[in-house]
């Protein structure tokens, strides 16, 4: 049959079911099927044919609006699941995350294995109990204990417990981290950071030769830790320790609660010092540090600083840091501590080295209130 072109006129043979053109349906009824019609019945053929094609085609488009509405709620659906399910009891964000029980009641049993399969920044969380590990991150994690006290990383006297690699990067919170190593090397620590951006809050540093020890490392946030009975130092920054964050820690019974060397730009404020053979010390090229609002109780020596360029106050009106040993009074006021009025700064420096050379100069006269 002849190819149907815009305009043609198409009709359907009642008897064989062939599309003709109109203007050859009464031939062809004439000479195949020996019949013969007027122009009537093939106009309401036509029609016929016609009602049926559009039939069909509003048909067609139905299924196809209805295929699309289809694919756009399962689309939908998907991206509901993986919204809600990405987030964690707290409501926040979290890509993917393992379970880690000593009791089997998780993904894993240890902590390593957790952190050796999981994909970039997971999460693992760790359920109480004592886990006697010495555990490398070497990728981007979030370690998450289930409660300081009760959740205990042990590094059984060997090494590091925590060692955090170059190409590690880690959140560290709510864990007891004890026991590294004593006797091979002098750096080892409960924490060891050689890289950038980690933080490091909320957990027991406790009884290791080193708290936590860092070099080449920049950007760190380490808040609101308990450095206790560690026998070298509670902290450590060894050299190129820049722009770290110190704050509202606890550094007690130590050697030395914490030493900076040969690193600038650190903020150390709102720490306790207590009960150490020594609170703070800059030393080695360390330089344009600052130490503000932090206190010092009971420490054989409470400071010391080697080397120049760091302030020991956050100027005035914000004030320095509080010395149990400080004797000076307070009965003026101002930036020269020259008018009268109380204002809960020392009128007279604080001297931090016996030759005068390291002062605060703001001293306050009541300890910072910690949590």
């Amino acid at each position: 049959m002849g190819k149907e072109t815009e305009g043609d006129a198409w009709v359907i043979c009642p008897e064989c079911k062939t599309n003709l053109k109109e203007e050859n349906y009464s031939i062809h009824m004439k000479h195949v099927h020996n019949k013969k019609i007027d122009g009537t019945e093939g106009k309401s053929l036509e029609r016929s044919y016609r009602k049926r094609q559009r039939k069909k085609t509003t048909m067609l488009m139905s299924k196809m609006a209805m295929g699309v509405i289809i694919i756009l709620i399962i689309a939908l659906a998907a991206l509901a699941f993986n919204y809600f399910s990405s987030k964690d009891s707290d409501g926040q964000h979290n890509n993917k995350s393992y379970l880690v029980s000593i009791n089997g009641n998780g993904d894993y049993v240890s902590i390593q294995k957790a952190i050796d399969k999981a994909p970039d920044y997971y999460t693992i969380y760790v359920s109480a109990g004592t886990y006697y590990e010495n555990i490398i991150i070497n990728k981007p994690i979030v370690l998450k204990g289930e409660n300081k006290k009760t959740t205990i990383i042990d590094g059984n006297h060997k090494s590091d417990v925590i060692s955090i690699e170059v190409n590690g990067q880690a959140t560290i919170s709510g864990f007891t981290i004890r026991n590294s190593g004593t006797t091979q090397l002098s750096d080892e620590a409960g924490i060891k950071i050689i890289s950038n951006n980690n933080s490091i809050f909320n957990n027991i540093i406790y009884n290791n030769t080193i708290g936590i020890y860092a070099r080449d490392a920049d950007y760190n946030n380490i808040t609101q830790n308990v450095f206790d009975i560690n026998s070298d130092y509670g902290m450590y920054l060894y050299s190129s320790c820049d722009y770290f964050l110190i704050k509202e820690n606890v550094f007690t019974n130590n050697e030395c609660g914490l030493r900076i060397k040969g690193s600038i730009h650190n903020n150390v404020t709102k720490n306790m010092f207590l009960n150490n053979e020594k609170g703070m010390f800059f030393c080695c090229a360390a330089r344009l540090n600052k130490a503000y609002h932090n206190t010092f109780m009971n420490n054989t020596v409470n400071a010391e600083d080697t080397s120049s360029g760091n302030d020991w106050d956050g100027g005035y009106p914000t004030g320095g840091n509080y010395w149990d040993d400080y004797i000076g009074k307070d009965k003026n006021q101002g930036i020269l501590q020259n008018l009268g009025g109380t204002d809960d700064i020392g009128d007279t420096p604080y001297t931090i080295t016996s030759d005068g050379t390291k002062k605060d100069n703001f001293p306050l006269m009541e300890p910072v209130v910690h949590r």
